[in-house]
């Protein structure tokens, strides 16, 4: 890392006060944003909404009742209604059922008193300001501090105000809050790029923005998409809203599968659809921050700070999503809502120990997230001055790349072609490698393989094939012709080895992990689960050709780990677009050669929508290697997808939750990123080996991987080499 933070600037992320100070006076009123200002906002968040007579007011809803005292005022009470906002039916006030002169009579209250009772003493003291309020206290604030201030302003229920609503009474609202807000900000002089920002949950308004609002204007404002329920996609791609206006053609350049789901699922968080954003018209992403940092319900609440009041209702899990990661490959800046101090919004560490505020502050900017929406812009202040002036934090593992060496194909080693190589294990009792072919003839094979690292570097013909091993049943016979599809090999401390076949679905024949002597005869097997047996009928078991593809060994041989590419049929659906899969690791003990315990292991969505759409496409668990025998794994994810160039391959760091066991009986593995081997510049290959190597002669331990080129022209066997520098992960 070359800078203290690892946004996509390289600069400390913007603290941006979420509504102003919203933990210390009411929300969306002047004094609050100035509030936020002083106490060190770089950033201030008016989400506005608009009167009956076309002005836009700063407030969290439409719906005035929960930040005024509408209520209570007897010559608005006919005014009171129930409209359908989103799907949801609310009972209340409306702003747009109120010109801004009757609006401005109004005086704001506490939203959440019960929580912030402290706020509750200003209620009744300040009134609704206008956008353009909001600007010219932001101009006076930059005045008189010498400080440049941006706002981010959220368009509030596009769809709603533009197609859906009614005013009370009955007719068509018909308010295109995107454009309204341009041309406020236009009126004002106040639509600088590098200080105006605009966010909103839907894709719609957002897209129109960049392709006619904002051109029309002669503006070009940067936008994010916040993560969380976007309304607008369920409206448009129903057709019964057609009448309304609902148009499914407002995605036509979005060049993602948007279903009726992905309104209000995770599909805007996977990597294919972040690509989209940035490509068609967005800056940024606003995700919600158990996104990044996902937690878990807790029943009953917990009382973290010992008062008496059981507030907190969620555990950790201890995981870091690549959600920070997939935004930033894709180049967009990620900004997470909403940090809040107060113990209700706060969570339990996975340990179930209390998490303090300033641990998730730390904990969030670590991620890389690039600024950060919170009501109490004072500690988020105070936490980013702090690590801007301590040192980076260690890497959970620090690898330098030394290079690579490319086997072509058609090479042959003793009339044995060389391909196919998916799994690699190490024997320093001969300074080699083992590279097992994954050849389901009566061939498969182990090549043995030498590395000349003596430079510090892997370049082309620092490799040199050796030996070869056909492997032999335990007759001592090739194993027949499509009996096995080996995928798995690790050698132990006698020179033996344990092995791993993917087995057939198709053809009913199970997964295996058994038992070789040095020389490749099976000497036994492990016994599997029946869980992982093929069925004929889908309904359980493994899935072709994503079965038993990783086995790696514990460093005191003690423990054997085995995991599928994806889910077992009964588990979950294969990777997609849309979703990662829960792929099961199984451990054994070698001892007694029976299963201990079985985690979860999720990986990531496909990284690329493939071309054409629905042409297959993949994300899998390829190799695991065991750092102890607890359960601590690196562990390879590999994406490939149909008219996409190459694979997109990342290493993670796997920990098993602390919890334990979930509703399933497994353990869940909770991952950190280690590396993105796009990072590295090189077109990868289809990598399916990972081991340890020999110590450099400066003492650094190596980690080498091994490339499968499915026996297919168009690719190649490539080994990638690395020195371990150090982190938290390797002692």
């Amino acid at each position: 890392m070359t800078t203290r933070f690892d946004t996509l600037s390289g600069e400390a992320p913007l603290v941006i006060g979420h509504r102003g100070a919203s933990a210390f006076l009411p929300e969306h009123t002047l004094e609050a944003y100035r509030l936020a200002i002083q106490l060190g906002a770089d950033v201030i968040e008016p989400d506005v909404v608009p009167t009956k007579d076309g002005r836009l007011i700063a407030r969290h809803e439409n719906e005035l009742s929960g930040t005024t005292d509408v209520s209570t005022r007897a010559e608005f009470a006919d005014r009171q209604t129930t409209k359908i906002i989103d799907g949801t039916a609310f009972t209340g006030w409306f702003s747009e059922d109120f010109t801004l002169a009757e609006i401005k009579t109004l005086y704001a209250k506490e939203r959440i008193p019960e929580i912030r009772p402290g706020n509750t003493a200003y209620d009744g003291q300040f009134r609704v300001p206008t956008i353009e309020e909001v600007v010219a206290l932001v101009r006076d604030e930059e005045a008189r501090t010498g400080r440049e201030i941006g706002i981010i302003p959220e368009t509030k229920h596009p769809v709603f105000f533009e197609y859906e609503g009614q005013y009370v009474g009955g007719g068509r609202i018909g308010m295109d809050t995107s454009q309204m807000l341009v041309d406020a900000l236009k009126a004002v002089g106040f639509a600088d790029p590098d200080r105006v920002t605009i966010q909103s949950f839907e894709l719609g308004n957002l897209i129109e923005l960049q392709q006619r609002i904002m051109p029309a204007a002669g503006v070009d404002l940067p936008l994010v998409q916040l993560l969380g329920g976007s309304y607008d996609i369920a409206f448009n791609l129903n057709p019964a809203n057609a009448a309304l206006g609902g148009d499914v053609s407002a995605y036509a350049q979005f060049n993602y599968p948007l279903r009726v789901a992905s309104a209000s699922n995770g599909d805007l968080q996977t990597p294919a659809a972040l690509q989209a954003m940035a490509a068609l018209y967005a800056e940024g992403i606003g995700p919600f921050k158990d996104y990044i940092l996902p937690t878990v319900p807790l029943t009953p609440r917990v009382d973290g700070n010992g008062d008496g009041r059981a507030q907190i209702g969620v555990r950790l899990t201890g995981e870091t999503t690549q959600l920070v990661n997939d935004a930033h490959a894709a180049g967009l800046e990620v900004y997470p809502y909403t940090l809040r101090d107060e113990e209700f919004f706060q969570a339990l560490r996975p340990d179930g120990t209390p998490r303090p505020p300033s641990e998730e502050y730390r904990q969030l900017i670590e991620t890389g997230i690039d600024g950060f929406f919170t009501d109490s812009p004072s500690t988020g202040r105070v936490i980013v001055d702090i690590l801007a002036n301590e040192p980076a934090p260690r890497d959970p593992l620090e690898l330098d790349f030394l290079g690579q060496a490319v086997t072509p194909f058609g090479t042959s080693f003793d009339g044995s072609q060389i391909g196919g190589l998916s799994a690699l294990t190490y024997d320093a009792e001969s300074d080699a490698y083992l590279a097992l072919s994954d050849d389901r003839t009566p061939q498969a094979r182990f090549f043995t393989v030498r590395l000349d690292l003596a430079d510090g570097a892997l370049d082309t013909g620092d490799q040199s094939f050796t030996g070869v091993q056909v492997l032999a049943d335990a007759n001592g016979q090739p194993f027949a012709n499509g009996a096995l599809d080996p995928e798995g090999l690790v050698i132990t401390a006698d020179g033996s080895f344990y092995s791993s076949s993917e087995g057939d679905a198709n053809a009913l024949i199970p997964p295996a992990v058994f038992t070789l002597s040095a020389f490749g005869t099976q000497t036994g097997s492990l016994p599997v689960s029946g869980d992982y047996l093929p069925t004929a009928n889908q309904s359980s078991g493994i899935r072709q050709n994503l079965a038993f593809e990783a086995l790696t060994l514990s460093p005191n041989g003690q423990r054997l780990f085995v995991g599928t590419e994806n889910a077992l049929f009964q588990d979950g659906p294969a990777a997609d677009l849309y979703t990662g899969s829960p792929s099961r690791v199984v451990e054994y003990d070698t001892a007694t050669g029976q299963a201990v315990r079985e985690y979860t292991y999720r990986t990531e969505p496909v990284q690329d929508a493939p071309t054409p759409a629905g042409a297959f496409a993949n994300n899998g668990l390829t190799e695991l290697l065991a750092l102890d025998d607890r359960g601590t794994l690196l562990a390879v994810e590999r994406s490939f997808s149909t008219g996409v160039a190459g694979n997109d391959v990342r290493l993670f760091l796997a920990r098993p939750d602390p919890a334990g066991a979930d509703a399933t009986g497994r353990t869940p593995l909770r991952k950190e990123l280690v590396l993105d081997f796009d990072d590295l510049g090189i077109p990868i290959d289809n990598v399916e080996g990972m081991t340890f190597g020999p110590d450099l002669p400066d003492g650094r331990r190596t980690l080498v991987f091994v490339s499968d080129d499915n026996f297919s022209e168009t690719q190649a066997t490539q080994f990638l080499a690395f020195a371990i520098d150090g982190g938290t992960a390797i002692a």
